[in-house]
């Protein structure tokens, strides 16, 4: 059975990415696995990516996509053609269009749709109370017509992958019917996390470390509040990764406390969160971490 995979993004090895061609690259060699995405970081290859772009021509590719977005829609479209074209399953990432499973659907194709995250209907409703409650207007970047752009995809699904109860949950919350939804787990893998088992020498003070954008989709300021309330002293709370504009100029009183450090985003994750110990995921619609 063969397989073809949509993912709309740059693949760069890391992050989603990683977790993609992990689950598709070791299919049996039958399944002639294609993964689709716009293209592909320099260091990375697959040989199941099929990229719209060459790597050589990033830099070019980008800077058109930013006078007149095109990337999207070549990626699209050489999945579509590709998967009709070949049969077996279609496989859509979040991200992917409408259209897309529409064309599929025209063509007699089987439609799956991978999950990571919530419906985001549900994430619309649950970050709409986070930014009421934290006293910010909701800029959290969910528009109705978006959410509702993913219902008509996961409603020309034949079955959605779910990798967590919150996303089942989600799903159910929104009408999607029981029966498609098939549930998943996504696996932890000690060769990609190589550096954080290498044994790095724990924190001389106690360490709390929270990995990802800090943002209040993520939960940092509810975080920044309980170790304000906690009052521990001689500890330190870490903060890895990009601040957005949800914490920028007075906002940034919100991660304000004695032992809190925001250190932007570092290559050195696995090291530091090696060396903490307590790692604090408190996100408030990403589903579950394991």
């Amino acid at each position: 059975m063969k397989v073809t995979v949509l993912f709309p993004n740059v693949a760069t090895g890391g992050q989603v990415s990683h977790v993609c061609f992990s689950l598709y690259e070791p299919f049996p060699a039958e399944s002639e696995v294609h993964i689709h995405c716009h293209s592909l970081e320099r260091g990375f290859r697959s040989p199941v990516a099929r990229p719209a772009v060459p790597p050589a021509l990033n830099a070019l590719a980008w800077r058109l996509e930013r006078a007149r977005p095109f990337l999207h829609g070549r990626t699209v479209g050489r999945f579509v053609r590709d998967a009709a074209g070949r049969g077996g399953v279609a496989l859509l990432w979040p991200g992917a269009v409408v259209e897309a499973a529409r064309a599929l659907r025209a063509r007699g194709c089987r439609v799956v749709m991978e999950m990571i995250n919530c419906h985001q209907a549900t994430a619309r409703r649950i970050l709409e109370d986070a930014f009421r409650r934290a006293g910010l207007p909701a800029e959290h970047g969910i528009a109705e017509a978006s959410a509702a752009r993913e219902s008509d995809v996961y409603a020309l699904a034949d079955a959605i992958f779910s990798p967590s109860p919150m996303t089942r949950l989600s799903l159910l919350e929104n009408g999607v019917p029981e029966e498609k939804i098939l549930d998943t787990a996504f696996g932890w893998s000690p060769e990609h996390n190589r550096r954080l088992l290498a044994g790095v020498p724990k924190a001389e003070a106690f360490t709390v470390i929270s990995a990802g954008t800090v943002c209040v989709r993520k939960g940092a300021h509810l975080l920044a509040a309980a170790w304000r309330d906690a009052g521990l002293r001689d500890g330190r709370l870490l903060f890895a990764g990009a601040v957005t504009e949800d914490f920028a100029g007075e906002r940034a009183g919100l991660l304000a406390g004695g032992g809190i450090e925001c250190l932007g985003h570092r290559a050195d994750l696995p090291e530091l969160l090696g060396a903490a110990h307590v790692f604090a995921f408190p996100t408030l619609e990403e589903g579950r971490a394991v």
